[in-house]
């Protein structure tokens, strides 16, 4: 994804050393987002994760938000 996503997961230090890359827990990590550098226009919008960013970061303007044709974020 794009810089203003980033993913975090825990590994062990002996599978690093040993050359393998896995998380210790595959299903548990963390997806940390910076709305400071999410930075797209709402024509820019083009999956839900950026319409729900968008969302996020302009809803507090007191503006009506944009209908990104899809039926969760409107």
């Amino acid at each position: 994804m794009e810089n203003y996503i980033d993913e975090w997961a825990i590994y062990s230090r002996e599978m690093l050393d040993r050359g393998t890359v896995e998380t210790v827990f595959p299903k548990n990590k963390y997806i940390i987002v910076s709305l400071p550098k999410f930075n797209k226009t709402a024509d820019e919008v083009k999956d839900p994760v950026d319409a729900w960013l968008y969302v996020l970061k302009h809803a507090h303007e007191g503006e009506p938000l944009p209908d990104f044709g899809n039926g969760i974020v409107n």
